[in-house]
């Protein structure tokens, strides 16, 4: 019987995790991305590459957010941005340099 409860609790804690993972985007997104720019750069050090990528990443968010909260006040009409468009942006304004293999 307790075996039972552990599966339920498991199946629950597994059900809140998804939750989570598809309201914040993070799979499709974010690590989609991450990997996507690791696997192209491969760079010397991953784990630092990875830290520069969230940092990015996270003031892009605060930014976002920032703004939103900032328009709300702001008398403006502006355009809205999302979680994708602030992707791409950090894709097309920080240009990674090309792996060494190709210089």
């Amino acid at each position: 019987m307790t075996s039972g409860n552990m599966s339920s609790d498991e199946e629950r804690s597994m059900r809140e995790c998804e939750q989570y993972v598809q309201k914040h985007n993070i799979q499709q997104l974010l690590l989609k991305d991450c990997i996507v720019q690791l696997c192209t750069s491969r760079p010397d050090r991953p784990m630092a590459f990875l830290k520069e990528y969230f940092d990015r990443e996270e003031s892009m968010q605060m930014l976002l957010q920032q703004k939103a909260s900032g328009s709300r006040s702001d008398s403006r009409e502006e355009e809205a941005y999302n979680e994708e468009d602030a992707a791409s942006y950090v894709r097309k304004v920080s240009p990674r340099p090309p792996p060494k293999q190709w210089t």
